[in-house]
């Protein structure tokens, strides 16, 4: 995926539609140019932070080195300053 651009989609509002259908995903139009993240922490609970990425396949191995297995607490990072 070297050289791509990627769209990020924040889909934090998808299920508030209560007088209509809710608003299909661009992820679902272009699967290998979006992350699509996604959240349920309105609807349950704040302190509950569930959170999820759906991602490109060339990048889950990438993310997965950085973040993680799922279920693990990603490394502490430094941050430059």
């Amino acid at each position: 995926m070297s050289g791509e651009r990627l769209i990020i989609e924040d889909d934090y509002d998808g299920e508030f539609r209560y007088d209509r259908h809710p608003v299909g995903a661009l992820q679902a139009l272009a699967p290998d140019h979006v992350v699509y993240a996604g959240t349920a922490s309105k609807t349950l609970a704040p302190g509950l932070r569930l959170a999820w990425l759906v991602v490109p396949p060339g990048l889950v191995e990438p993310l997965t080195a950085v973040l993680g297995e799922p279920g693990e607490a990603p490394e502490p990072r430094r941050t430059r300053g």
